[in-house]
């Protein structure tokens, strides 16, 4: 990480980021938004959107400041919402408690603000600075931004797989391909999602619950979505848990697009991590409706008659081959971790 100079914006900034970052997959179907209130050189107040969506952190941070507001800065991850909802505008608030100085990581793509949060604080004659740390702050909030751009949520493929790219044995045993640290390390992932996605077929084979087990302070767990057109999924699966957040989808939806655009209309998804076998994962890959691909890969061989990890046509020459930009790779415990994204 870039170390930034104490008492600049991108200082400030990068907190406020880090904040929101905490709120990732907890805040569905709001954005995760932080909030760092400054005041002689100081940090007087700071907050993130509450888990469930609310609080909003410029309301949170602000109640913490109390009179200290006035005349400070407001370093905030997401521009300030301008519209009346099931709270007052944050940016009203800003106003009200007459802070001097609003600085903006990237305007809100909602058409309810984009761009009019910030209007409003000018014509109330705050100072604001936009675009501080924009490209980190629209990484970050990618999800809530395609829920209003495209209709769809951030989608993250995850495969546990042999070093030769199968997922199970010849008779379908899987457990376990890789170790310890690498499963705790899905449950850290799941973690960062508002919902997980699977397919009949692995909830046969593998009686998964697909629940986040390894961090204590969630209030609940993402949302599990099981494709059971068969309705072959029993009642006793564990993954129904008893916690009212198991989604079984029995209809057909015609094809991913629609799928992905139900469940940020019905249900507020904007971050969806898929956990499914070889054909589910490849139709999100070969129709390219994913964003990315986290690939853990176990020191071990299976063989030919294993399972495959992925199943799509094959090609006739190498210039047809589907490339693939890697983020990175991390060894974690006896396995690794690569992270992919289609190349831009």
């Amino acid at each position: 990480m870039t170390c930034l100079p104490e008492e600049s914006d991108e200082y400030y900034m990068a907190r406020a980021l880090e904040l929101a970052a905490q709120g990732l997959g907890r805040v569905a179907p709001n954005p995760s938004v932080g909030c760092v209130i400054v005041k002689d050189g100081h940090v007087i107040a700071e907050a993130r959107t509450g888990d469930g969506g609310r609080p909003h952190a410029e309301t949170e941070a602000l109640a913490m400041a109390g009179s200290e507001a006035e005349g400070s800065h407001v370093y905030v991850s997401l521009e300030p919402c301008a519209h009346t909802g099931k709270t007052p505008p944050c940016a009203k608030a800003l106003v009200e408690a007459s802070v001097e100085k609003v600085i903006v990581a990237c305007k809100d793509p909602d058409e309810r603000v984009n761009g009019q949060g910030i209007e409003m604080l000018r014509n109330a004659g705050i100072q604001v600075v936009e675009n501080v740390m924009r490209r980190e702050a629209e990484e970050l909030n990618a999800g809530f931004f395609l829920t209003r751009l495209e209709n769809r949520p951030w989608i993250t493929l995850k495969t546990a797989t042999s070093l030769d790219g199968k997922i199970a044995t010849r008779t379908g045993h899987s457990k376990w391909i890789t170790g310890t640290d690498a499963r705790e390390a899905v449950h850290r992932l799941r973690d960062q999602h508002d919902a997980v996605l699977t397919g009949s077929g692995t909830v046969l084979a593998d009686d998964p619950q697909m629940t986040v087990r390894i961090i204590m302070d969630r209030t609940e767990m993402p949302l599990r979505i099981i494709l059971d057109r068969r309705r072959r999924v029993s009642k006793e699966a564990r993954i129904h848990g008893n916690d009212g957040r198991c989604l079984i989808l029995q209809e057909e939806y015609g094809d991913l697009s629609s799928l992905m655009s139900y469940l940020v209309q019905e249900h507020g998804i904007t971050r969806l991590m898929v956990e499914a076998g070889a054909t589910l994962t490849s139709s999100f890959i070969v129709e390219g409706i994913w964003d990315e691909l986290f690939w853990f890969r176990a020191p071990v061989m299976i063989g030919d008659d294993g399972q495959s990890a992925l199943k799509m046509a094959g090609i006739d020459v190498m210039q047809d081959a589907m490339r693939l930009q890697r983020l990175s790779i991390t060894e974690i415990g006896h396995d690794l971790l690569e992270i992919y994204r289609k190349e831009p």
